[in-house]
C-alpha cells in the first residue's frame, strides 16, 4: 500500500510540474506585441506585390520581336516550269532604343516603390492599431484593479456596519446597505474584468493572432508622458507620412508614364539582312537594308495631356493633405496637452484630498461619530474623482496614439523602432 502511495504521489508532482509552467500566464508588454504585429499575416500579400513588379521589371530592356520572312518571286518567266523562280530569305532585328528602355525602367522602379510604401503603410497601420489596442487593454485591466480597491472598501463598509448594529448604534438597514454596496462593487469588478478581455482579445486581432488566453498585459499607465514640439511633430508627418510620400511616388510614376510615351514617339528601326538565290542563273545575293517607323505624336497627344494634368491634380492633393496634417496634428497636441494638465491636478492635488476625506469619514464611522450617509457621500465622491481621473487617462493614451499615427510612421522604423514608441515615460 506505501508502495502505491509513493508512486501515485510521484505521479502527482510529475503531472505538477510539467501542467505548471504551461498553466503560469506570461508577461506581454507593449514591444514584445509590437514585435509580434511585424510578422502578421497580411504584410505576406504586399511581400507577393513586391515580387511581382520585380518580376514586371525584367521586362523594362525587352528588345522587341524578330522576323524571319521567305519570299519567291517571278513564277511566270520566259521557259517553262519554275526555272526563274527568285527565292529570298530575310531576318530583321530591331535596333534597341536606350531612352524607350530607360523610360521604361523608371516606370517599373516607380511601381516597385509604390509597392513597398503600400506594404509600409500596412505595416504602419498595423503597429498604430497594435499600439491603441494594447493601450486600451491596459487602461482596462487597471480600472478591473481599481474595482477591487472599491471591494476592499465596500467590506470595510460592512465590518463597520456590522460591529455597529451589533452595539446597538445603528439601524439593521444600515448593514443591508453596506451589503448592497458590496455586492454593486463586485459586479463593476466582474464587468470591468468582462471589457478586460474584449480588450485583449481586439489586442489579438490588432497583432494577427488568434488569442491572449496565456498571456497577461505588463506595463504601467501614467499621464507623466512626453511628446515632442508641435514644429518638430510637423516635419516628422510632412517628410514621412505614407500619404504624403504616396503623393511624391504617384507623381514620379505619373511622370514616368509621360516619358514612356515621349520615348515611344520615337523612330524604331529594324535592320534587315538575308540572302537571295536566282534559280535561272543559280547565283546568290546577300541583301542587306535599314526599315524605320515613324509614329505619329498626335496620336497620343491626349494621353500626354491627361498625364500633365494629372501631375497637376497630384500637386493639389499633396498640398491639401499636408495643410490637414497641420491641422490635425495642432488640434490632437493642443487636446493632449490640456488632459495632461487636467489629469495632473486630478491626480496631485484632488484625488488625495477625497480620499483622505473618506478615510475620516470612514474612521469616524467605525468610532460611531459619524453617520453612514456620510460615509457614502465622500466615498461616492472620491470614486467620481478617480473615474474622471483613469477616464481621463484613457483618452491621453489616445490623444497620444493618435499623433503618433500621424507623425511616426512605419515608414521611419529605421530611425525610430517600432518597438520604442515616441512618448518617453517618467
Amino acid at each position: 500500500m506505501e508502495a502505491y502511495m509513493r508512486v501515485s504521489m510521484r505521479f502527482v508532482i510529475l503531472l505538477f510540474l510539467i501542467y505548471c509552467p504551461f498553466s503560469q500566464l506570461q508577461a506581454l508588454t507593449l514591444n514584445e506585441a509590437l514585435e509580434i504585429a511585424q510578422k502578421h499575416p497580411v504584410l505576406q500579400s504586399h511581400d507577393l506585390n513586391i515580387r511581382g513588379r520585380e518580376h514586371e521589371a525584367k521586362n523594362a530592356n525587352a528588345r522587341g520581336a524578330s522576323s524571319i520572312s521567305f519570299n519567291s518571286e517571278n513564277f511566270g518567266g520566259s521557259q517553262r516550269g519554275f526555272s526563274n523562280v527568285e527565292s529570298s530569305v530575310e531576318f530583321s532585328l530591331p535596333i534597341q532604343d536606350r531612352k524607350k528602355v530607360k523610360a521604361r525602367t523608371k516606370l517599373a522602379r516607380a511601381r516597385i516603390d509604390l509597392s513597398k510604401l503600400e506594404k509600409t503603410s500596412a505595416a504602419w497601420i498595423i503597429q498604430n492599431q497594435t499600439q491603441r489596442a494594447f493601450h486600451r487593454a491596459l487602461t482596462a485591466r487597471l480600472l478591473a484593479e481599481k474595482a477591487e480597491e472599491n471591494i476592499d472598501n465596500a467590506e470595510k463598509m460592512v465590518s463597520a456596519a456590522q460591529i455597529m448594529v451589533e452595539a446597538g448604534a445603528t439601524a439593521e438597514r444600515e448593514n443591508f446597505q453596506a451589503e448592497l454596496l458590496l455586492q454593486e462593487a463586485k459586479l463593476e469588478h466582474q464587468s470591468l474584468l468582462g471589457k478586460f478581455e474584449d480588450a485583449k482579445a481586439d489586442l489579438a486581432i490588432a497583432m494577427g493572432l488568434d488569442s491572449l488566453q496565456n498571456q497577461s498585459i505588463e506595463g504601467s499607465a501614467t499621464i507623466d508622458l512626453e511628446l515632442p514640439a508641435i514644429d518638430k511633430l510637423e516635419r516628422l508627418a510632412l517628410g514621412s507620412h505614407p500619404e504624403i510620400l504616396a503623393g511624391n511616388l504617384l507623381t514620379d510614376e505619373v511622370q514616368a508614364k509621360l516619358e514612356v510615351i515621349r520615348a515611344e514617339n520615337r523612330p524604331e528601326w529594324e535592320i534587315t539582312a538575308g540572302a537571295r538565290n536566282l534559280r535561272e542563273t543559280s547565283q546568290h545575293d546577300f541583301l542587306i537594308g535599314i526599315t524605320v517607323e515613324l509614329p505619329r505624336s498626335r496620336d497620343n497627344v491626349g494621353e500626354r495631356q491627361a498625364l500633365q494634368s494629372d501631375i497637376e491634380r497630384l500637386a493639389l492633393e499633396k498640398a491639401n493633405k499636408a495643410r490637414e496634417l497641420r491641422l490635425q496634428l495642432l488640434n490632437a497636441w493642443q487636446k493632449f496637452t490640456r488632459l495632461q494638465k487636467q489629469s495632473k491636478k486630478v491626480r496631485d492635488e484632488i484625488l488625495p484630498a477625497s480620499y483622505h476625506l473618506f478615510e475620516l469619514a470612514l474612521t469616524g464611522y467605525q468610532l460611531g461619530k459619524t453617520d453612514q450617509i456620510v460615509v457614502l457621500q465622500t466615498q461616492k465622491e472620491f470614486l467620481n474623482h478617480r473615474n474622471n481621473y483613469l477616464q481621463n487617462l484613457e483618452e491621453l493614451y489616445e490623444s497620444m496614439d493618435y499623433i503618433e499615427s500621424l507623425a511616426v510612421p512605419a515608414s521611419l522604423a529605421q530611425q525610430n523602432s517600432p518597438s520604442e514608441p515616441l512618448n518617453e515615460q517618467k
